[in-house]
């Protein structure tokens, strides 16, 4: 479509499909079913459709944190670090861990070019307070217990 301008997520091991919308319309059909619209999205929305068919709309959202990537940057607004960990896993192919399962949840509103791992691993940790432990391939990020 002319003049349309929009970003796809998919990737191979996910179960889902997401689609934002910087300008533009946009129509979402399910799989094997060309003439079913399940969504139709305007400039900054954001649709997801499941691995069952499920389609979720998001309207307003930044757009600039999902379309970052083609100029050489990662960026997150409130995302938890799960999703951080997995598009830095994807960009730098590294192996992330966590020390402790509770960071993941943890809500980060970062951005940091995507010339260094190292730079964008040092971001993250200033950001959460751990320490990163670097093994060939593995990343592991650690925090430390506060000191009695």
């Amino acid at each position: 479509d002319l003049g349309t301008e929009f970003n796809v997520r998919s990737y191979g091991p996910d179960d889902r499909m997401e689609v934002v919308v910087a300008a533009g319309r946009v129509a979402l059909h399910g799989a094997g079913r060309p003439d079913t619209v399940l969504l139709t999205l305007g400039p900054r929305a954001r649709g997801v459709i499941g691995a069952q068919g499920d389609a979720t709309l998001a309207l307003d959202v930044p757009v600039e944190a999902y379309t970052a990537w083609m100029r050489r940057r990662l960026a997150f607004d409130d995302a938890p670090l799960s999703s951080v960990i997995e598009q830095m896993e994807r960009w730098y192919a590294v192996d992330i861990e966590t020390a402790d399962s509770s960071l993941l949840g943890e809500r980060l509103t970062i951005s940091f070019t995507t010339e260094s791992l190292d730079e964008a691993l040092r971001a993250v940790a200033l950001v959460l307070d751990v320490r990163v432990i670097r093994t060939g391939g593995t990343v592991r990020l650690v925090r430390d217990l506060p000191q009695h």
